[in-house]
Order: C-alpha cells, then sequence, then structure tokens
C-alpha cells in the first residue's frame, strides 16, 4: 500500500470532476460572449448589418482567428485555471506548498526535463508536418494568428499563451487535479487521466493528441519530484518559444528538416527522460514519502 499524502481518508473525486466541468463550460461561455461583444460592437459601429448571417459568420470567424483575439482568450483562460485552485486553497485553510503541490524541485533536473519536453514537443510537431497535419484544427488556427501578430501583440502573447496558460494549465491539472486524483487512485492512473482531461479541453482532435502526450509527460515529472515546479517551467518555456518561432518562422520548414528534428528530437528527448528516471529510480512513486513528511489536506 502506497503512503497517503492526506490523514485520513482520501479526497474526494466527484469535487474534481465537478470543477472541470465548470472550468469546461465557462471557458467556452467566455471564448462565445468574447466573440459576441466583438460582433456587437461591429453592428454598433455600421461596420456590420445584423441582417446578413453570412458576413456575421465570416466576421466572428476571422475575428476569432486574429492575434487579439488569441490574447484576450488566453488572458480569460489562465486567470480561470489560477483562480480555481488557489480558490481551493483558500476554502481549504492550507498553503499552495500542501494542497497544489507548490514546493521547491531540484534545479538541475528541472532543467533536464525542461529540455526533455522541448525535445518530446518538437518531435510531435514535426511528426504531425510530416503527417500534414499542422494546418489543421486549433494549432493550425493559432499559428495563423500567431505570424499575423505585431510586434506588441506578440509579447503580450508570449505573456498569455506561453507563462500565463503555462501556470494557470499546471496548477489547475498536475497541481489541483492530479493530486486531489493521487489520493485515490494512485499515480498513474491519476496521471492518465488528468493527461486526458488536459487534452480534452483543446477542443480538436489534432491538439487533444498533442496535449495528451505531453500531459502523460508533465504530470510524470510532477510525481517523480513531488512538485509542479518543472512541470510549470517546461510548460512556460514551450509555449514562449513555440509562439515566438511561429511569429520569426512563418514559412513551413523543408520536409527534410522535420525528419532531421524528428529523429534528433526524439534521441534527445529520450536520453533526457532516462536520465530522469535513473536519477529517480523510484519514479512516479518516488514523492511519496516526501508528501507523506509533508502533508496534503483534503479537498
Amino acid at each position: 500500500m502506497e503512503p497517503s499524502l492526506t490523514d485520513g481518508a482520501p479526497p474526494r473525486t466527484w469535487t474534481v470532476f465537478l470543477s472541470y466541468i465548470l472550468v469546461f463550460v465557462a471557458l467556452l461561455v467566455a471564448g462565445m460572449a468574447v466573440v459576441i461583444v466583438f460582433l456587437g460592437m461591429e453592428v454598433a459601429g455600421g461596420g456590420l448589418s445584423s441582417r446578413d448571417p453570412e458576413k456575421l459568420a465570416a466576421a466572428a470567424m476571422e475575428f476569432a482567428t486574429s492575434p487579439e483575439s488569441l490574447v484576450l482568450n488566453s488572458l480569460i483562460s489562465s486567470t480561470v485555471f489560477i483562480l480555481v485552485p488557489m480558490g481551493a486553497v483558500f476554502l481549504g485553510r492550507s498553503t499552495a506548498g500542501r494542497r497544489l503541490r507548490v514546493r521547491r524541485a531540484p534545479v538541475v533536473w528541472t532543467g533536464v526535463f525542461v529540455i526533455g519536453l522541448l525535445c518530446l514537443s518538437t518531435s510531435i510537431d514535426s511528426a504531425f508536418a510530416l503527417l500534414g497535419w499542422s494546418d489543421l484544427g486549433t494549432i493550425g488556427m493559432v499559428t495563423r494568428g500567431i505570424e499575423d501578430a505585431s510586434g506588441v501583440t506578440i509579447v503580450l502573447a508570449v505573456i498569455t499563451i506561453g507563462l500565463g496558460a503555462g501556470i494557470g494549465e499546471e496548477l489547475f491539472f498536475r497541481g489541483f487535479m492530479q493530486t486531489r486524483l493521487r489520493e485515490r487512485w494512485g499515480p498513474w492512473p491519476a496521471i492518465a487521466v488528468t493527461a486526458a482531461a488536459f487534452g480534452l479541453v483543446h477542443l480538436d482532435p489534432f491538439h487533444v493528441t498533442f496535449a495528451f502526450v505531453v500531459g502523460l509527460a508533465l504530470g510524470w515529472i510532477t510525481e517523480v519530484t513531488g512538485s509542479i515546479v518543472p512541470a510549470v517551467a517546461a510548460h512556460m518555456i514551450n509555449n514562449s518559444l513555440w509562439v515566438v518561432l511561429a511569429w520569426a518562422l512563418p514559412e513551413p520548414l523543408p520536409v527534410p528538416v522535420h525528419g532531421m528534428l524528428l529523429v534528433l528530437s526524439l534521441t534527445m528527448g529520450m536520453t533526457a527522460m532516462v536520465a530522469i528516471r535513473l536519477a529517480h529510480p523510484a519514479g512516479a512513486q518516488g514523492s511519496a514519502a516526501r508528501a507523506l513528511a509533508q502533508g496534503v489536506d483534503k479537498c
């Protein structure tokens, strides 16, 4: 039997899934509200007619893929993802370190994991490019929006899509959801379910697949180190670099380059993950003793 992170009965899981559903719905409603407000302003200003549904739909799609909309929606989603777990900390009258595993992590292995995740992300991106999937789904939509961003907007995109999403999503998924589920189901089921939930919130098959695989890695390092800090750091750096590169390199890379990147990134990524595994032989069970000593309050 694994040692428990909490004293007494494990936390209830229904509160976790209810929170996830509410967040999911809130993000959908907020996204639609942003588009509706934009259309209302355009109609009020005379730029659009409310009696022309085709032009309204075209304007809505154009705005939804614009850099400004991407930044605004990223700001909203990051704020929601931060508020929910911090609300759990407040209501539980505990600390973020105890309830969300916001603890110090080994600097060296955090750096190694950041490199490993960047390689994993690059390998998936190159595989999608080789399969002709790069321009499909929300990944393609966001990429096209980033390509059209101005200098000021790209800075805001790095702050919201890179830093904000990295912090907010990791606090919610690995800090709040995975920590709670781990107490009921153990580390690996919690990692898998959290990664699936993380993928589903991205809403299209291509981005879901990408996010699920990355979510497994983020969940694994959280359990290995007993801290979400490596996951937050890797998520922020990965997103920020992706935004900058999508803006700075608007032209797609040649197929041979993607082939070389796929092989190189897979090799480097696997090397980084194996190195972490050898340094932490207990694997995903490795944080149990540390967490038992520090404790995590019930949700």
